[in-house]
């Protein structure tokens, strides 16, 4: 090998030996980083932590829309927010680590929380959200749906349930699909069916009832466990 190739070669090797020490320091002392939801910020910088007890949606024409803790959907008149008429029972029932958050939020100085501060918060937050149309809002009740992530989800009142049996409250939901908070049902069994059980029951269909067709007793099987699915197809 001509020594000007064999010079050039040994520098290439020199180069990438000290990237190569480079990167592997890099990677030595990096730290571990945790990648945010985008959902979990709020456009003015408030962390979603803040915003737990009470769901800020918008206002309209004097009235501030939000949804509170327990999952209702609610408005208030200005007056009585900048006031704070009505603001406490919005937090009654509350656990203790919300009325810890209201007390370092809006304190009042005797040790409690301000009514009148937190109605006040509500209306910053609302007018952050902008101008809000509840006609347009994609307000979901007891039922089957597709959540944010047009995932399944069984919406049982007080409860969201998914298919692998983990359950949310209503208040966690992200517009613009948002689950109001309802009387509470059963949750689905979330079992699986076996194959021949479906099979006795279509066999049973099919005998015990008097049918045009035979594909009859199928398109109604079908049709029913469509209707349980709700909204979610």
């Amino acid at each position: 090998m001509p020594k000007t190739l064999s010079s050039q070669v040994e520098h290439s090797d020199l180069a990438n030996q000290q990237e190569t020490s480079l990167v592997k320091k890099a990677f030595d002392n990096a730290e571990s980083v945790s990648l945010a939801d985008p959902y979990d910020e709020d456009p003015d910088g408030q962390s979603s932590d803040d915003m737990e007890f009470v769901h800020p949606l918008g206002h309209k024409k004097g009235k501030y829309y939000f949804i509170r803790l327990c999952g209702q959907l609610l408005d208030l008149p200005a007056e009585k927010l900048e006031t704070g008429r009505g603001v406490r029972a919005l937090f009654s029932g509350a656990p203790d680590e919300v009325k810890k958050k209201c007390r370092e939020m809006f304190p009042d100085g005797n040790g409690e929380w301000c009514t009148k501060k937190a109605g006040q918060w509500i209306i910053e937050k609302c007018n952050i959200k902008g101008i809000f149309d509840p006609s347009n809002l994609d307000i979901r009740s007891v039922g089957v749906w597709r959540d944010e992530d047009d995932a399944a989800v069984a919406h049982c009142g007080d409860k969201l349930v998914y298919p692998d049996g983990t359950s949310l409250p209503p208040s966690k939901s992200r517009p613009p699909r948002i689950m109001i908070a309802a009387p509470s049902i059963s949750k689905p069994d979330i079992r699986g069916l076996r194959p021949n059980v479906m099979n006795d029951v279509l066999h049973s269909l099919r005998e015990g009832w008097g049918w045009n067709c035979d594909a009859d007793a199928d398109i109604w099987l079908g049709f029913v466990a469509m209707a349980c699915l709700g909204g979610f197809p």
